[in-house]
């Protein structure tokens, strides 16, 4: 026999969000080696665009592409590649990442992977914030060659709004880099459209109640 399923049962399973899916977008900043399952960007881009979100690569210098001629590392496809403001250049030399095209509210996780074609350390800041916001948010000041860092826990993000992913120098090389970035976006699921009907059901049973 079907069991029907009572109000309060009813309600959760008319209230229950609507699922949202994950945005990825992997970029990988260089000219060679193409890391599997990575959209590529050059130095020569202004932005790159992948599944609704844009990136685009500003920097307080001049920026270049460069690869590694064999590499170990994993991912190494990935690790082999870099874009840099030039060695030894102007103290405090930052990469600048700004998203865009965040249709809904949600959550940002992003991962940055680091590697240079030098033997030397050479740390970097790692930031985030709001387009507008008066200041960044510090992730690390010891991010450095070879590795991987991101967010503890992610980021809130609002629909319409723009965010900043900054990379600076934080040593005596004066020089900013990255080699890749892995993005996740996590929009904040909206309440179901059967909600409404939901509402109107529960109106009539309470009408037919009494």
């Amino acid at each position: 026999m079907h069991q029907s399923l009572s109000l309060p049962a009813l309600l959760v399973a008319l209230t229950l969000p609507a699922s949202a899916a994950t945005t990825l977008v992997k970029l990988d900043f260089g000219t060679a080696a193409l890391a599997t399952g990575y959209t590529q960007y050059s130095a020569a881009d202004t932005s790159v665009t992948s599944n609704g979100i844009t990136i685009a690569l500003t920097s307080s210098a001049t920026v270049g592409n460069g690869s590694k001629a064999s590499s170990t590392l994993s991912p190494g496809d990935l690790y082999r590649d870099y874009v840099a403001t030039p060695f030894n250049g102007a103290s405090g030399a930052t990469i600048d990442l700004t998203l865009t095209g965040f249709t809904e509210d949600g959550t940002l996780d992003f991962t940055v992977f680091l590697d240079y074609n030098n033997s030397l350390a050479l740390p970097q800041s790692l930031r985030f914030k709001e387009s507008t916001a008066a200041s960044f948010t510090t992730i690390t000041t010891a991010a450095n060659r070879p590795g991987s860092y991101g967010p503890s826990t992610p980021f809130d993000v609002e629909s319409g709004k723009s965010y900043i992913i900054r990379l600076q120098e934080n040593g005596n090389a004066n020089l900013a880099y990255i080699s890749g970035l892995d993005l996740s976006y996590d929009p904040i699921p909206e309440p179901s459209t059967a909600l409404l009907g939901g509402l109107g059901l529960l109106a009539l049973l309470r009408r037919r109640r009494f």
